[in-house]
């Protein structure tokens, strides 16, 4: 797991670990048993969470969303219309085999979002050739990608893996600042 706690204290440690417990649990899936989150703890109810979402594209919405809680933000919720665009992209650069936020038969990011609908504030991550948890940690380790998924501007996300002839994945990683209606 890429998920690393810092903390060397008791009580820290305790809520970051209350922190990833409630993140993993939430993509479960809903559950029909009221459960009563303990309190300081990020609520999250996204019943598209990883019950959408599968293998390396569900670890990175895990991943992001603990990166969240982590630093104290609320939790990204899946929009259909981010997620539209991560998965067009990402299977984009499979096929045709480049890693760029400019596809060269779809434009650049901004003109796909807003194709697609998206006309708030939005961002973007793409990664290639890593697992998820690779993806995580280069983008935790890239300012740029790093203040995309720590912004507390977007309150939403959709995440695609697609994988090459080789075998080779790549990630792209939608944020925006709208919720899906």
């Amino acid at each position: 797991m890429f998920f690393v706690c810092g903390k060397s204290n008791r009580r820290g440690l305790r809520v970051l670990v209350l922190a990833v417990a409630a993140v993993l649990s939430a993509c479960a899936g809903p559950s029909s048993e009221s459960k009563e989150v303990p309190r300081g703890v990020a609520q999250y109810q996204d019943p598209n969470g990883c019950s959408y979402l599968t293998g390396e594209a569900c670890e990175i919405f895990k991943g992001a969303n603990f990166q969240r809680v982590k630093n104290k933000l609320p939790v990204l919720k899946i929009s259909a219309r981010c997620q539209a665009v991560a998965e067009s992209h990402a299977a984009d650069m499979a096929k045709n085999r480049y890693l760029d936020h400019v596809s060269p038969k779809h434009g650049d990011f901004m003109s796909r979002a807003t194709k697609a609908g998206l006309l708030g504030f939005v961002g973007e991550n793409i990664a290639a050739g890593y697992d998820a948890s690779g993806a995580m940690n280069a983008w935790m380790n890239s300012s740029p990608h790093r203040a995309n998924l720590l912004d507390p501007r977007f309150v939403s996300t959709g995440v695609a893996v697609a994988v090459d002839r080789n075998g080779r994945p790549y990630y792209a990683q939608c944020f925006s600042d709208e919720a899906d209606l």
